[in-house]
């Protein structure tokens, strides 16, 4: 099913990268696809189908950070293109997928990886190309609270485990008071 998307974004002007999460099955998974396209489509020019073996959560950012739309399996691939606000179709084994893609206002674009509908796939992506503007905004926007919502969980946890230092924790409130209301 991915062989047959990878072709349709091909055949729809769109360069594809190909980013592992699991070394153990994922870069030969990587090769078929390419493989497969080098066949489809021998006119192809290299560099628009590529398969990138990623070992470090940092080497997937630095990769991601290139890519415009992201449609992925593994949950540490969805959590990363979530955090550079890459709009983002999860495609995903669990209700966890479910519940990260809500909480980034992205509900609409998720579908379990068993059960995968291409033609909705391509109906989703097709959505998110029109809509992606909005959808980088509503993400920076989430990110942004998830960011205070986190730096007041820590400030508070420092008080309670730290008690002596309860003025950081005060410190820390006016500041991000100061930052919501910018």
């Amino acid at each position: 099913k991915m062989t047959y998307f990878t072709r349709w974004l091909v055949d729809s002007g769109h360069r594809v990268r190909l980013f592992g999460g699991d070394s153990k099955f994922d870069d030969r998974v990587a090769e078929q696809i390419v493989a497969d396209l080098q066949q489809y489509r021998p006119d192809l020019e290299p560099g628009w189908v590529a398969a990138e073996p990623i070992s470090s959560f940092p080497e997937l950012l630095q990769g991601m950070n290139g890519v415009g739309t992201v449609v992925a399996t593994r949950y540490h691939n969805v959590m990363c293109a979530l955090k550079l606000c890459k709009p983002t179709i999860a495609l995903g084994y669990s209700e966890k997928f479910v519940s990260l893609m809500a909480d980034m206002g992205l509900s609409e674009f998720t579908q379990f990886a068993y059960s995968l509908d291409v033609d909705r796939l391509i109906e989703q992506f097709k959505e998110m190309e029109s809509r992606h503007a909005e959808l980088q905004r509503t993400m920076a926007e989430r990110n942004a609270a998830n960011v205070r919502s986190l730096n007041h969980q820590f400030a508070e946890l420092s008080a309670l485990l730290l008690p002596a230092s309860e003025p950081a924790l005060a410190a820390t409130e006016k500041k991000l008071a100061r930052k919501s209301v910018r």
